[in-house]
């Protein structure tokens, strides 16, 4: 048996990770064969098998000390640099009904395996359906979305979602009152309710003369004596509608006369 002198490979190797690549060893003389050893000195970063194969496990360098059996003192080291592999694509659902009030965790896969994972999520339209950092979706009000779960390395990566928020339809809008005695300066919170209790609660309270009276969310701000009207109606597409009557009284204006 040939005893061998040397024993070459590659001097440096550059892998993604989640990627294989198989070393090729070489004896000199040719004719010299014998067993090989391969081990990794971080195997955090690069596994290697029996037969020499290397896989990226973790971004980093290491090196893969190559020596023979039966003479240890002849070996060899690659050094092996890992990488991750550039993002080709993210792949998820296209489409998704959701009801008011109903959350759901999207589920997503960013291709390939040893690509950069992190993704940046984003709502068209959050007042419908927001999502946050992890993903997670929150449905708000009858509408739709579109969902962007994009690359944090390549924003021109991404997939998008289209996201559809309903429930069950409001039939009737019922109100505590529907005259509302004011005095000027006075805050009023309007109290309703739509039913059923399981359609979209939320409803838009419009005032032709917002000089007169401030609507904030669901409170009221009287700011000019009269006689006004507030329409609330429902956000879905009943389109339902309930009227109330605000009265602001206050002190007269001074009367000035001059002589």
């Amino acid at each position: 048996k040939i005893i061998p002198d040397s024993i070459e490979c590659e001097d440096e190797v550059n892998v993604c990770i989640d990627e294989n690549y198989q070393l090729n060893v070489k004896f000199n003389p040719i004719e010299s064969l014998t067993d090989l050893i391969y081990s990794s000195n971080n195997e955090d970063v690069v596994r290697v098998d029996e037969n020499g194969l290397i896989t990226g496990l973790s971004e980093g360098q290491t090196y893969v000390v190559i020596k023979t059996k039966l003479y240890p003192n002849i070996r060899i080291r690659v050094l092996v640099n890992v990488t991750k592999a550039k993002v080709e694509s993210i792949e998820s659902i296209d489409s998704l009904n959701l009801k008011y009030n109903e959350t759901k965790q999207l589920t997503w896969n960013v291709i390939p395996s040893g690509a950069e994972q992190k993704v940046i999520f984003e709502s068209s339209d959050p007042s419908v359906c927001d999502v946050d950092e992890n993903g997670l979706l929150s449905a708000y009000k009858y509408g739709s979305a579109i969902i962007k779960i994009i690359s944090s390395v390549d924003e021109k990566i991404f997939k998008e979602i289209n996201v559809s928020v309903d429930g069950d339809k409001a039939s009737e809008i019922v109100i505590d009152e529907d005259v509302i005695n004011l005095e000027l300066g006075d805050e009023y919170e309007l109290k309703y309710s739509v039913y059923p209790l399981s359609a979209y609660q939320g409803l838009d309270i419009l005032c032709e003369n917002l000089d007169a009276i401030e609507i904030n969310d669901n409170t009221i701000i009287a700011k000019k004596t009269g006689t006004y009207e507030l329409s609330l109606n429902t956000i879905d597409e009943t389109n339902l509608s309930k009227n109330i009557i605000i009265n602001v009284s206050g002190p007269e204006e001074p009367i000035f006369v001059f002589n």
